[in-house]
Parts: structure tokens; sequence; C-alpha cells
């Protein structure tokens, strides 16, 4: 009698296992107007919490588009926007030009130089006639520069 109540015991468990399995617990919190836990079908991605959180004003949205699965019990943490620092390619020194991600010395150096030799840039895209700026690097640090 002690095996089969043992046994009953172990199938109820295993059934409460496959009904878990079904579904998943996430949290969701920071910048979100209110924490939230949320239960989801198994196999929802990240961009499907959307409809069910309030996000502040400070929230980066763009957090949402990657295709990431949900895992039970997984803590999302909605990251702020983040300011992008400008570089001004005109007063710009040897320092900040190498905080450009693939600018080191050297090429620091040869854009100063690019600058005292024609004058200010008219325009970003004037950075490639630097010696070793080309399109994919020009691509890369684009975005942080200014005039």
């Amino acid at each position: 009698m002690f095996i089969t109540v043992l046994v009953v015991v172990l199938i109820k468990d295993d059934s409460e296992f496959l009904i878990r399995r079904q579904e998943i617990n996430v949290k969701v919190s920071g910048e979100v107007k209110e924490e939230v836990e949320l239960k989801l079908k198994l196999g929802c991605k990240l961009q499907d919490i959307l409809p069910y959180v309030k996000l502040t004003t400070q929230a980066d949205e763009s957090f949402f588009k990657q295709e990431i699965v949900l895992k039970n019990n997984d803590i999302i943490i909605v990251p702020p926007l983040t300011e992008t620092i400008k570089i001004a390619l005109n007063t710009a020194t040897i320092e900040e030009l190498i905080l450009l991600p693939g600018i080191g010395p050297v090429l620091a150096n040869r854009i100063i130089d690019y600058r005292m030799e024609n004058g200010f840039f008219q325009n970003i895209e004037e950075i490639k006639n630097v010696k070793g700026i080309k399109d994919g690097l020009f691509n890369k640090i684009k975005n942080y520069l200014c005039l």
C-alpha cells in the first residue's frame, strides 16, 4: 500500500510538471512604469512582452528588437536610452579621436594632419579622405561624429 501511494504522488507531480512546462514566468523591471511578473506561453520572444508592460519615456525600445526566446524565471531589465557622445572632427584632440571604435593613435594623427593641411572638415563624410578610413570604418564611427 505504501508503494501505491508513492506511485500516485509521482504521477501527480509529473502531470503538474508537464502543465507548468507549457508556460513560463518572467519578471520585467527597469525602465517600466510598473515592475511586473508575467506568465507567458513557452516559446515567447522578448518582443512578445510589449503589450503587457508600460515603458517609461526613457526606455530604449530598440532593446525589444532582439530575437531572444524567453526562458522560465528570466528577469528582463529594460535599459534606458543612452546618449551618444559626439566627437567634433574640427576640434577633436588625439585623445578624443582614439575613443572612436577602430581609431587608434596612428589614424587619430592622420585625421589631425588632414585637418591641418586641408582646413576644417566640411562634412563628416570627408573623413573618408584620410588614409586608412574606408566605408567600413566610416560606417562604424559616423554616428559618433559631428563637425
